[in-house]
């Protein structure tokens, strides 16, 4: 129950952004605000989806630098990241012990982001300076935004900008494979511990049968 509860939020909570987004042009809607933030808005039933970004947030970056920010928030919306996050929170309704996977999930969401679009801007070091001014930029002001979103500012940005800066990850190293291990883990956990406790109320059962059976000869 309480999976489909969060289930049902998210679906509102993104509905919600897409009906106060409204139309835009091509893949970007620029809200009319001064405080600096961005991030990518899936679409229904798996089409493109939006990236919201504020007037305030393009002011803030140089024109290479937006260049950057926006190809980060495609390979979000590219990538379905939003569905990754979707599934580990779903798990940690089923089992709040899985709640200390979201964070690390999201970097690895964010990281996988970033190395995208270093592929797709062609120099890892505007990627870099992008997210560092655009981190600096923001605060903790901005509106409320849906919890499935994912933006350029998320998550811990020194170590993704050190990461920029290193060399680039190998193929056997690359981060998608980090964010599959992490979600499949993560119901991999969940299955073992829903067949852990239905064993476990099967047992329960067997001994109250057991039990019960045992008065019943006793009362004779």
């Amino acid at each position: 129950m309480l999976a489909l509860c969060r289930l049902m939020y998210q679906r509102r909570e993104l509905r919600e952004a897409r009906a106060a987004s409204g139309p835009t042009a091509g893949d970007l809607f620029v809200a009319a605000h001064e405080h600096p933030y961005a991030y990518a808005l899936p679409g229904r039933f798996g089409r493109g989806g939006t990236i919201v970004a504020s007037s305030g947030m393009l002011q803030a970056l140089s024109v290479q630098e937006c260049d950057a920010l926006l190809a980060h928030e495609r390979a979000h919306l590219r990538g379905r990241h939003h569905m990754f996050l979707s599934l580990a929170q779903l798990a940690s309704a089923l089992h709040p012990a899985l709640r200390i996977l979201r964070q690390p999930l999201a970097f690895h969401l964010e990281r996988w982001a970033d190395e995208s679009a270093a592929a797709a801007v062609g120099d890892r070091t505007v990627i870099a300076r992008a997210i560092t001014r655009a981190a600096l930029a923001a605060h903790d002001l901005a509106p409320r935004q849906p919890s499935l979103v994912l933006g350029a500012t998320s998550g811990p940005v020194p170590q993704r900008v050190l990461a920029l800066l290193s060399p680039a990850p190998g193929p056997k190293q690359g981060v998608p494979q980090r964010a599959w291990r992490m979600v499949a883990g993560a119901l991999l956990c969940c299955l073992t511990l829903s067949a852990a406790g239905a064993l476990h109320a099967v047992a329960d059962l067997h001994t109250e049968v057991e039990a019960a059976q045992g008065q019943g000869t006793a009362g004779h």
